[in-house]
């Protein structure tokens, strides 16, 4: 009965001091990445890209995916060293997209458990979401004050990020003066419904164009298979954010997307002779690969980019899935579009 006790006082204790941990985003120690830092958005494939952080006229705030997938807390402590590894490897494959026309800034933060994403029962699990979106409120409001300058800005993210990345557009960008400073949003990974547009975002629109600026691009890769599987599994799951607050999921809602080849939300088929380039997954810096031409196409349809066409088997997929690259198959893609919507951007501010 004791150690019983004692065990459930020590969990009581963990989870006190996940809550009142104080972060100060001031110090670099809080970030994965900033551009006084040497780190792991530094870093760039073989061939013609270059880390031009040094002179880029825009920054990119990027917010990380779920990399906490057991603990016994339900946010992650900032010390988590699994965790730690995996954010590391995800900033070589993500991050990295940004560093060829942006300064990048990603924070430390308490993410949520992976398990809390797929529960039934929402009973708690908003609570710790708004531990997740306090940390990154707090990091944005510090890189605004420390570093931004009236900079440019992009905000950018992956499955939990892209969650949170929604929220902080709306907070901080929709119908506010930083709007006029927003470049684009890449949040590719978490579903967005169509209906959050006109009531969450009034002024900010999915993006429809590849120069468009001030807009949402958003897109979870599946191949057919995969949109049936998504549908089936998460409704009434996954919680998604609204200007009521949080709800769930259902297989009834249509969701934003954004064709990550043609930057456009028709239906036309991009094919896969279009896509300039994809980088395969890679965990240790200076052994990235240049990417690959030609690997897969893509379409929307049904709210997400559905892949017909994959030429190179080592994108893998979970029953038709593609989440872990939704940056890496469209990375060239995506790394030209950002350089394309800075350069509007910047032309229409003049």
């Amino acid at each position: 009965m004791a150690f019983r006790f004692a065990g459930i006082l020590f969990l009581l204790l963990l989870a006190t001091s996940i809550v009142a941990q104080d972060i100060d985003y001031t110090s670099n120690e809080n970030w994965w990445a900033r551009p006084d830092m040497n780190d792991f958005a530094d870093h760039v494939p073989m061939g013609p890209f270059y880390d031009r952080q040094d002179s880029a006229k825009a920054d990119v705030f990027f917010i990380h995916p779920t990399t906490y997938y057991r603990g016994l807390s339900a946010n992650a402590s900032l010390k988590n060293q699994t965790s730690s590894r995996l954010t590391n490897v995800v900033l070589l494959n993500q991050a990295t997209v940004f560093n060829g026309s942006c300064r990048v800034f990603a924070p430390k933060y308490r993410q949520t458990i992976l398990k809390e994403f797929m529960l039934k029962d929402d009973t708690g699990r908003v609570s710790y979401f708004d531990i997740a979106y306090s940390d990154i409120r707090i990091a944005f409001e510090t890189y605004l004050k420390e570093f931004n300058n009236g900079r440019p800005v992009v905000i950018a993210g992956h499955s939990q990020g892209s969650y949170l990345a929604q929220r902080l557009l709306a907070d901080y960008f929709e119908n506010k003066p930083l709007y006029d400073q927003l470049v684009v949003a890449y949040i590719p990974g978490y579903p967005l419904p169509e209906s959050n547009f006109g009531t969450l975002y009034k002024q900010i629109k999915t993006c429809n164009i590849p120069n468009e600026t001030g807009c949402i691009a958003t897109w979870q890769t599946m191949n057919y298979e995969g949109t049936f599987r998504f549908n089936d599994r998460l409704d009434g799951r996954l919680l998604v954010y609204t200007s009521s607050g949080h709800r769930f999921l259902t297989a009834d809602d249509s969701l934003a997307c954004t064709n990550p080849l043609s930057w456009r939300s028709d239906q036309v088929t991009i094919p896969t002779d279009s896509n300039p380039g994809s980088l395969i997954s890679v965990t240790r810096p200076g052994h990235m690969p240049e990417p690959k031409k030609e690997v897969c196409d893509a379409t929307v349809w049904k709210g997400k980019a559905v892949v017909t066409e994959l030429k190179d088997l080592s994108f893998n997929s979970t029953g038709g899935n593609y989440h872990i690259h939704d940056y890496g198959l469209f990375w060239v893609s995506i790394r030209r579009n950002v350089a394309y919507r800075i350069e509007n951007h910047l032309s229409v501010s003049d």
